[in-house]
């Protein structure tokens, strides 16, 4: 019930014009801010499939008629969703990302995972924080990603007062139009929204979801079938690669679960394939 309530008052921010940089606020005085312990998508492990991304990327695209948002923060949101895609971080590592995360060693571009914890820099009264001590990891990154990163560092992070450029007081990556360090609330605000923009305007996804955990998962997913079926590896190592990106602990059961998936979408793929071929 908490979840449909604040859904509708995040709808209604976006349909009357209210700054969704307030959405923090507002939500805060219903009691509504949801639970990073909490995921909607954890019984399903829903990931998306390739017309959801598209959906998703034509909606975030800087000159799209469609796009929800507002144009001094189309760049960033469209940069989170990068982020989230390419390395499946979570929404608490991803917030607490900082400027100098972002490495370029020769010719490989990477993404340093730290826990930053107990920093005064982080003014946010709900502070994100990562998982666990042992996901510190770097990540590879595209050149794009890295360069849009660079990009939005030097053009986009520092908001503009009376036609000058912000002073911060903090590095971290991520910033509001206020200068501070983004919200959980406002980017769930921004997923809750596209979530809601692709049910208006696609009549066959009434009931989609989305959320910066759908993003891990279907990361996840997709970079299994990459160990198994390009890179051909063995499920073993396979799962332990994905243990190693994800930020998993040795003893977690997070690889085992979506080997299952995936063990379970292949055999349903061959025995889809011996009713076409073969008559019984």
């Amino acid at each position: 019930m908490a979840t449909a309530i604040q859904n509708f008052i995040l709808w209604s921010l976006s349909r009357y014009g209210q700054d969704p940089e307030y959405n923090t606020v507002i939500l805060s005085r219903f009691s509504l801010i949801p639970s990073t312990n909490v995921d909607s998508t954890r019984a399903s492990y829903k990931s998306l499939s390739s017309s959801d991304l598209a959906s998703v990327k034509e909606l975030l695209s800087l000159n799209s008629p469609l796009n929800p948002f507002r144009p001094r923060v189309r760049f960033r949101n469209l940069m989170i969703a990068e982020l989230l895609l390419q390395t499946g971080i979570r929404l608490g590592e991803l917030l607490k990302l900082k400027v100098d995360d972002f490495i370029h060693n020769e010719d490989r571009y990477y993404l340093r995972i730290a826990n930053h914890a107990n920093d005064p820099e982080d003014s946010r009264t709900a502070q994100p924080s990562n998982k666990n001590n042992l996901s510190f990891r770097s990540v590879a990154i595209s050149l794009d990603l890295y360069e849009m990163t660079q990009v939005y560092i030097q053009h986009f992070r520092r908001p503009q007062r009376s036609g000058k450029k912000m002073k911060l007081f903090h590095s971290y990556f991520l910033v509001s139009d206020r200068g501070t360090p983004l919200s959980m609330v406002t980017v769930q605000s921004i997923f809750t929204q596209l979530q809601m923009k692709i049910r208006q305007t696609d009549t066959g996804k009434k009931e989609f979801c989305l959320s910066p955990h759908v993003f891990r998962h279907t990361f996840a997913d997709r970079f299994l079938c990459f160990l198994l079926e390009i890179k051909k590896l063995d499920m073993e190592n396979a799962k332990d690669e994905l243990r190693i990106i994800c930020g998993w602990s040795p003893s977690s059961t997070m690889p085992s679960r979506y080997a299952n998936r995936y063990i379970n979408s292949s055999a349903n793929n061959h025995n889809m394939d011996r009713i076409k071929n073969f008559s019984l």
